[in-house]
């Protein structure tokens, strides 16, 4: 019996495709499947969002990796597509397991921070001051544990055989007649927890950004842009309960933004193309997946008019990725 659900074969075979092969690059996957690398992309963004696969922050030109979850030392092979900061990174989170990130020179904490594949930050508290360390990705959690709080046990039992040594290499003399002083007792070191406190050269204290180190920029104040069209697409959305998120692009005739939908299943997120035309073009279609699988969103697809008949072939076939709507 033929498979009811063309779309569902496809995306199986993208999934033991990269059981066999391990991390690839969309490019691959869409020789395999015979798809067009757009759909493909299509595709790879809509199992994601499932859960089923996992994308790489490390990129190979422009495009990331696709794999599937206990894959990921696989990556490993790819190291060579890091730039020389990062692979230094990457040796040094490898080899000793775990850095501090206030030991770290500024140039190695940004580049820790790109490879994000291969060291993970884990934030812990001292004395109620915030600290960051980078664990190599594939430690275990117990031996995490370990290394931010090592067992007081251990310590004061390595405390006690020093103390012993200390006391066997006392020199035994023989009695004499002149009255000796008292002896010194042996006091056990006492275990201090030390607060350290990240300073720069002019003992001025410091603060750590966690996770991401890139400073978010101040958007620029704009003037609002008011048309007919924008005050309907808003009154649409209201009306539907559309909430905006993120406003990406807006003109008198085009919107473009982040937005959500609170329904019987949850929030829902899309990435809105509201156009004010009579007819839409399959290629516009296109661009409009093109766009919300960038965002790795569905898209949501609104226009004053209605979509051509080469479109709506195109939509009926994508339509789990992306929705149209026509602006009353």
């Amino acid at each position: 019996m033929q498979n009811a659900n063309p779309a569902t074969k496809i995306k199986e075979d993208i999934v033991y495709y990269l059981r066999v092969n391990g991390p690839s690059l969309p490019v691959h996957i869409a020789k395999r499947v015979n798809q067009s690398p757009l759909f493909t992309s299509a595709f790879l963004s809509e199992l994601y969002r499932e859960g089923k696969i996992i994308m790489s922050h490390l990129k190979i030109g422009s495009s990331s990796l696709y794999l599937l979850k206990g894959q990921e030392e696989q990556l490993e092979k790819f190291i060579e597509h890091l730039n020389q900061r990062e692979r230094e990174a990457y040796n040094i989170i490898k080899h000793g397991k775990f850095l501090k990130d206030q030991n770290l020179e500024p140039v190695m904490r940004v580049a820790i921070r790109n490879i994000k594949d291969f060291a993970i930050p884990v934030k812990i508290f001292k004395e109620d001051q915030p600290q960051i360390i980078w664990k190599y990705f594939s430690i275990p959690e117990a031996e995490v544990e370990n290394f931010i709080n090592p067992k007081t046990e251990k310590i004061i039992e390595e405390t006690k055989k020093e103390i012993i040594q200390n006391k066997a290499s006392i020199e035994v003399t023989p009695p004499s007649t002149e009255i000796q002083p008292n002896p010194i007792p042996i006091i056990p070191p006492k275990i201090q927890k030390v607060n350290v406190e990240p300073r720069n050269k002019n003992n001025e204290a410091i603060s750590l950004p966690f996770p991401e180190s890139k400073t978010k920029e101040t958007p620029k104040t704009e003037k609002p842009i008011e048309s007919e069209f924008l005050n309907s697409i808003k009154k649409h959305l209201e009306k539907r309960k559309i909430s905006i998120s993120q406003i990406v692009l807006e003109r008198k005739k085009e919107l473009t933004a982040k937005v959500s939908l609170n329904s019987d299943f949850g929030k829902q997120d899309f990435f809105l193309i509201a156009k004010d035309k009579k007819r839409i073009k399959e290629e516009e279609l296109i661009d409009a997946l093109k766009q919300a699988h960038a965002e790795k969103m569905p898209a949501l697809l609104i226009a004053t008019g209605t979509l051509e008949k080469k479109a709506i072939s195109t939509y009926e076939e994508w339509q789990n990725l992306i929705k149209f709507e026509k602006l009353l």
